[in-house]
Order: C-alpha cells, then structure tokens, then sequence
C-alpha cells in the first residue's frame, strides 16, 4: 500500500452505527420518561420537537409495513381494510400521546390543529413531580408482573390450583401442537387426577350458579 492510499484509508470518516432517526430518538425519550430520567422542560421540547418533525416523522412511518405500525404503535380503532395512511396518522398520534402523563378523559374539538394544541394544553401543565409519579407507578406495576409471572411459572412446575393447570395445557397446545385432549392425557398420572378433580368442581360451581341464576332470575 502507498503512503496515498493508507492516508486515503486513514482519513475516511468511521461509520455511525446510532440511529438518529426521528422515531429512534422519540423512543429513546420515552424510556427515559418512563423511568423518570427527564425533566417537565425536557418533555415539552421533545413533544414540540414531534410536532415540529411530523412531516420526518410520517416518512419514516411510511417505510414501516401496516403490521410494523400496529406493532409499535397499536391500530386502535383501525381495521385492516384500512388503507396505510390512516395507519400513519393513528401512529403519528400514539407518538404525541407519549407525551401525555395526565390518565383522565382526553377530549378535542378534531382535526390535526385542535388534537396538536389539546395535547399541548395537557403537556405544558406536566411539571417534574408528575413525571416522578409516573414513573414509580410504572415501576411498581412492573414489579407486580413480574411477581405474577413468577407466581404462575411456579404454578406450572408444582400445579395447584385449577388455573394451574389450564397454564400447562395452554403451553403445550401451543409449543407442542397438540389438541386439548392430548396436552390433558401427557399431564403425570398424579397430575391428571387432580386436574379430573379439579375440573369436576369448577363444572359443578358453574352448574350450581346456574341454577341460582334461573331460581333468582
């Protein structure tokens, strides 16, 4: 190699691997929102950022497939005969709805203009108490999932109760592609006949509140 072409090589500029597209970065916000790492100042110039990048923001959309969209940000009241457009624009929205902390009814007169300025009505009175609120709510519910996630792997290891038992057959219907029938009889013996028990009970409680039902009814 000469001495051009190793200076050629030294001087080409590294590769960026960061993303810093405006869906990226909105992302990144909302982590840092949730887990209570920004300030009411920062949360109103990232939602004015949105809105000021909405026509950067419903590109980068469009090169996201319907499916993509529903699964970042949910179809709403969207069916799938809708066209992508109005995928895009209930996404856009989803984004500014990111910014909102306030959990009561919200409520716009319509249109793009009047949607904008009620969300930034409900932002600009965020102050940095209500995002340490937000945030320990969402860490103590996240805490709660993951005690009932634990909760109902164990019920699944040491089976006692009958929802127990419907979590197992639920799994293996899944992972091993097998009928209702099938997933019961796999179960242990000692397991089947606690599950055969169990569901004699729950089937006579629903018989028996139906019965109520009728006499009361």
């Amino acid at each position: 190699m000469t001495q051009d072409n190793f200076d050629s090589v030294k001087k080409e500029p590294a590769q960026n691997p960061v993303d810093s597209s405006n869906l990226s970065i909105h992302n990144e916000f909302i982590d840092k929102l949730d887990s209570g790492n920004v300030t009411a100042e920062e949360l109103k110039t990232a939602f004015e950022s949105a809105v000021a990048n909405k026509d950067t923001i419903y590109a980068e959309l469009n090169k996201l497939s319907k499916n993509e969209i529903v699964k970042q940000y949910g179809a709403g009241y969207l069916s799938s005969s809708d066209k992508k457009d109005r995928y895009i624009s209930q996404a856009y929205h989803q984004i500014l709805m990111g910014y909102r902390l306030d959990s009561g009814m919200f409520s716009y007169g319509g249109g793009e203009e009047s949607y904008v300025q009620a969300m930034r009505r409900d932002v600009n009175k965020t102050t940095d108490a209500d995002i340490k609120a937000h945030a320990e709510d969402l860490a103590e519910a996240r805490k709660e999932r993951a005690e009932k996630k634990v909760a109902a792997l164990n019920g699944m290891e040491n089976p006692a109760t009958f929802t127990d038992y419907v979590r197992i057959i639920n799994a293996k219907i899944n992972d091993d592609s097998v009928t209702q029938a099938e997933a019961i009889m796999s179960l242990p013996i000692e397991q089947r006949e606690s599950f055969d028990k169990l569901w004699a009970e729950k089937t006579r409680a629903n018989e028996a509140r139906e019965l109520i039902s009728k006499i009361t009814s």
